[in-house]
């Protein structure tokens, strides 16, 4: 840190909480010739410390906040705010981003339930804090917001946590990390992905507006709850998209009833029931259908061949060979150019890898991960060796056969 900042701040101190966090949650810094600054405590969540303005000999007590996004690992932060409360003998300013909220009002969009503000509301109150408005108390105050994938309540943060090994491993670890956060906001978010009560909320608030179509606050209603259902029903036509994997109208309607027995449809052919084994014996039960097809491709692809001849040079030799022009272009280094333009030439929907992420995914996070994704890629080119977790694939089975009966009668 100290070569970045010394750089762009030549005469400033500095202080972090790296001593809390792996990563070093907040940083700390201000002018020597005006402030004098009495590092108190640290934690993962705070900086406290005594300031002292140099000249008028005033000083107070400020707390730098930036608090956990998880409400269970806040708790601790808000205890100890309440435990330095009672080491205060001067004013005392607590600011940051305390990753919550005071009131029903400080948000807009999902809705809000009491126990959420609670925590805040009452460490606020045991420490007799009142909260202070910027643009009514400091109407020149300025706040900077930086783009969301540098919040750590962005699934993205995850990216820049550390992991020990070569590149190739820390991008399948950061991966990891970073799934398990979109599938906790999948399930916050889109849940109810059929979004039918947002649904019977925009009838109902086009009845009223029939109603009494003059009524400026029921068509302000309607307006909103117009949005919300629009982008619900978006998700959700996003949704049956990928299910049924087939085309949708773009500029239709929802077609509900064709992608659902599309879907269903899906869902029987991918059905394997039972088959005949390779003794012309009936396989009705799951388990023995799976040892069949398990039995079948590991004498297909993991056994050797001990009769197989080797690959005669002399013969390869007579034939034609690269020339020296188009060894250099094989040898040449990849840019940062070369593995977007392959990315960019993947569409959106085509089948993700193992893991989940699809295409869209690394277009849409590639300004936050693409240091990391080039370096795993230029290194597997150089070295030649790629992870077991990555070097895998699966074998889909599709019937070659109206009615397959046969492990044979499936192609992979």
């Amino acid at each position: 840190m100290g070569p970045l900042y010394l750089a762009v701040y030549p005469q400033w101190c500095f202080t972090t909480d790296f001593c809390h966090h792996v990563s070093g949650r907040i940083i700390q810094g201000w002018e020597p010739d005006f402030f004098d600054v009495d590092i108190r405590g640290t934690s993962s969540q705070f900086i406290h410390c005594l300031i002292t303005l140099k000249g008028i000999n005033m000083s107070f007590f400020g707390t730098f906040i930036y608090g956990m996004s998880d409400r269970t690992d806040r708790l601790t932060l808000w205890e100890d705010l309440v435990t330095l409360s009672g080491t205060i003998q001067c004013p005392w300013v607590i600011m940051g981003d305390f990753h919550s909220i005071m009131t029903m009002e400080d948000r807009i969009g999902n809705p809000i339930i009491f126990s959420e503000i609670q925590p805040v509301r009452d460490c606020m109150a045991s420490c007799e804090l009142v909260e202070i408005k910027i643009e009514d108390d400091f109407p020149t105050a300025e706040a900077t917001f930086l783009p969301g994938y540098t919040f750590d309540h962005c699934p993205m943060s995850n990216w820049d946590k550390m992991a020990q090994g070569c590149n190739m491993f820390k991008v399948v670890q950061k991966l990891k990390w970073i799934k398990a956060d979109l599938k906790a906001l999948n399930k916050a978010r889109f849940s109810s992905v059929e979004a039918t009560s947002i649904h019977q909320e925009f009838l109902q608030a086009q009845n009223n507006l029939h109603g009494d179509p003059t009524n400026s606050e029921l068509a302000t209603v309607k307006k909103l709850v117009g949005e919300k259902y629009k982008e619900a029903h978006a998700n959700y036509l996003s949704f049956l998209n990928q299910t049924a994997k087939i085309q949708w109208l773009e500029l239709g309607d929802e077609n509900s009833k064709l992608f659902h027995m599309s879907i269903r449809h899906r869902k029987k052919q991918n059905k394997i029931n039972p088959i005949h084994n390779e003794a012309g014996e009936w396989i009705q039960s799951t388990e023995g259908v799976l040892e069949d097809f398990t039995q079948f491709y590991s004498s297909l692809f993991c056994e050797t061949m001990a009769d197989m001849s080797h690959v005669n040079t002399i013969i390869v030799d007579q034939g034609p060979r690269i020339t020296e022009a188009r060894k250099g272009l094989l040898n040449c280094s990849f840019q940062e150019e070369d593995i977007k333009g392959v990315l960019n030439s993947i569409l959106i929907n085509k089948a993700p890898w193992l893991d989940g992420f699809n295409s869209m995914f690394f277009k849409a996070a590639w300004p936050v991960i693409k240091g990391e994704v080039c370096l795993d890629i230029i290194e597997f080119f150089l070295t030649g060796k790629i992870l077991k977790e990555i070097n895998v694939t699966y074998i889909s089975l599709i019937p070659k056969v109206t009615v397959p009966a046969y492990v044979g009668d499936f192609r992979q």
